[in-house]
């Protein structure tokens, strides 16, 4: 019966190096008088390919403004795969002590991060977690992209 509470989940949360960045917005070591993206680690933010339902993974990355400008920052992220799986996974975003996004992964769009000064770095916590009660999701899978961008403040 224990297997049957704990269900297993595939799940591949891909990050595109969490600074894939809008072609029109600043990009990644441009620093000709704009905001760049660069940030702590390498690799995906999340690879989880057996999410047990009531447990979550947080993950903390550190964001730099590379650049030579202000720039206002930008989390974005789109989901595809299972839709009802998606939509039961948790995502938050916080900063400072403060949550700048509490919703499913289904519904994430953009979230602003903040103004970062030239050279300034903020430290950002992403959790994701599947809530108890969730077994008739079991074997779904969902992936997601993710990207931090940059523009003028």
């Amino acid at each position: 019966m224990a297997a049957a509470r704990r269900v297993l989940f595939l799940l591949a949360l891909v990050l595109a190096g969490l600074v894939a960045v809008h072609p029109g917005l600043g990009g990644v070591g441009e620093t000709n008088g704009r905001p760049a993206v660069s940030r702590s680690g390498t690799g995906p933010l999340f690879d989880l390919p057996a999410l047990a339902v009531g447990s979550s993974s947080t993950r903390t990355v550190t964001v730099t403004n590379s650049g030579t400008a202000a720039g206002v920052f930008v989390f974005g992220g789109t989901s595809r795969g299972s839709k009802p799986l998606a939509a039961s996974l948790l995502v938050t975003v916080s900063s400072r002590g403060k949550t700048l996004y509490r919703d499913s992964l289904a519904r994430l769009g953009t979230v602003r991060l903040g103004v970062l000064a030239p050279g300034e770095s903020r430290a950002y916590s992403f959790r994701l977690e599947l809530a108890r009660g969730q077994n008739a999701l079991q074997s779904a899978a969902a992936a997601a992209d993710f990207s931090i961008s940059a523009a003028a403040a």
